[in-house]
């Protein structure tokens, strides 16, 4: 049960040329009640000047220290990162090789374990997760259930290849295709 974001405050300087800074916070748990969030003004001038180039960045709010409940002052801190690219459009981010004697369940678990690889790449690039869910990507429910069924009726070896179905950048989201490949011929894809 997530709570829509609250604003938490918003950083205007005649030195940008874009729009305003708007920082929300995301209330999953608990309630921050009369909790002030802390921030020096060197700190928001600081941020400022780390994205006024133009470029595009990842702003990370961090807590400077562990919190309990009802804190009346929350200290925080901004992490600006570039959002560079991590993987380009139609790269193979993993892939795994399967057998068409494998049960269900296996075939199951191997395409979990391709997942997993996924996730593994995609946090060695330090690729982000969604704040609120904390998932680095989704992939369609209905797409899995035909590349199961599509896959449970091969009758030779074949290869899932996990690709990036577009430009993925530090900010993410991993957005994947599943293409399906026998003897270097490319089968079918799932998104």
């Amino acid at each position: 049960h997530h709570r829509k974001p609250k604003r938490l405050f918003t950083v205007f300087s005649k030195e940008l040329s874009c729009k305003p800074v708007i920082f929300y916070i995301y209330q999953l748990r608990g309630d921050l009640g009369d909790a002030v969030i802390e921030v020096t003004q060197s700190d928001i001038d600081n941020l400022i000047d780390s994205v006024k180039d133009g470029s595009s960045y990842v702003v990370r709010i961090l807590s400077t220290r562990n919190y309990l409940r009802r804190e009346t002052k929350v200290s925080i801190a901004a992490d600006v990162i570039l959002n560079k690219k991590v993987f380009n459009k139609g790269e193979v981010i993993a892939s795994l090789q399967f057998k068409p004697s494998l049960q269900p369940q296996e075939t199951a678990e191997r395409v979990s374990r391709l997942f997993s690889l996924v996730r593994f790449r995609a946090n060695s690039k330090e690729v982000l997760p969604d704040p609120i869910t904390g998932n680095l990507g989704s992939f369609s429910t209905n797409a899995l259930s035909e590349l199961m069924e599509t896959i449970g009726a091969y009758k030779t070896n074949f290869e899932i290849r996990a690709v990036a179905k577009e430009s993925i950048y530090l900010s993410g989201p991993l957005s994947l295709e599943l293409v399906v490949v026998s003897n270097g011929i490319e089968i079918k894809r799932f998104s």
